[in-house]
């Protein structure tokens, strides 16, 4: 069964299903560019290592006791008594993470196999590029792509956190309201951003994947996509559609999302 939703799905950005949806995501964008590239390019799937400090407490499983020896048997009479040793066990501390959780996130390269360079890089968004240190850690990713003529492709589709792409906010505002948006920035033309606005009642876009100036653009369908990885996971087993979204929403959002599952039979 497919997502009850036209575009994107505000359930999906759930803890619960957004790690899962990000890799498959990748997965299958990977599985729909691969064909349309000229030879010359490849589309590889890259891992980047995110550090996020952690307060979490951590309490063992299980527990193994040392029980105490068993008393010797009664010396008979006449020997001599020697002292036996008494063991005295510590309390149980309580365990903190040392380091910081390592979260490994995967995003798209596209290979000029001639000059063995990276052309494109698409990047899938998570909660933690929006906010804190992993949204200054991913800044400065962003920015060294655009300074390494890369041409960069920010898929946000997360109501959430702070602004992150590209494109400055201020640039976008005539166009509220939206859930969230594509930006596409390409080195041959620094000074723009193609956008597309992602809002909960249309469908999710088709968008230029640039390449090399002398080559056409290729084309990922982002609703094509997440589509697959609903059907994919199963999510409609999992979701409750009768509760809330578990993000922030706009009163206009919050009473069109209510009044669409009620047509849908599923409220």
């Amino acid at each position: 069964m497919p997502s009850p939703f036209p575009g994107m799905d505000p359930y999906l950005e759930s803890p619960r299903y957004w790690q899962d949806l990000h890799e498959s995501f990748i997965t299958y964008a990977r599985e729909e560019l691969q064909p349309q590239l000229p030879p010359r390019y490849r589309a590889l799937i890259s891992e980047r290592l995110v550090l996020e400090a952690t307060e979490r407490v951590m309490i063992p499983d299980v527990t193994v006791v040392r029980r105490p020896a068993p008393p010797p048997p009664a010396a008979e009479e006449g020997a001599i008594a020697t002292a036996v040793a008494v063991e005295v066990e510590a309390d149980e501390p309580t365990v903190f993470a040392a380091l910081m959780d390592d979260l490994r996130e995967s995003y798209i390269e596209i290979i000029d196999r001639t000059g063995q360079r990276v052309v494109t890089a698409i990047e899938l968004l998570s909660p933690i590029n929006k906010t804190g240190e992993g949204q200054r850690r991913y800044r400065q990713k962003q920015d060294e792509m655009l300074r390494g003529s890369v041409n960069l492709v920010e898929i946000d589709l997360l109501r959430e956190g702070a602004h992150t792409v590209v494109v400055p906010r201020p640039n976008l505002e005539r166009h509220e309201p939206f859930h969230g948006l594509v930006c596409v920035w390409r080195a041959s033309r620094p000074l723009y951003c193609e956008v597309y606005f992602v809002r909960l009642q249309n469908r999710l876009p088709r968008i230029r994947i640039p390449l090399l100036p002398e080559d056409r653009d290729i084309v990922l369908d982002v609703q094509g996509v997440l589509t697959r990885c609903y059907d994919a996971a199963r999510y409609d087993l999992d979701i409750d559609y009768t509760q809330m979204p578990p993000v922030a929403l706009s009163p206009s959002e919050a009473a069109w999302i209510e009044n669409y599952l009620r047509e849908k039979g599923m409220r």
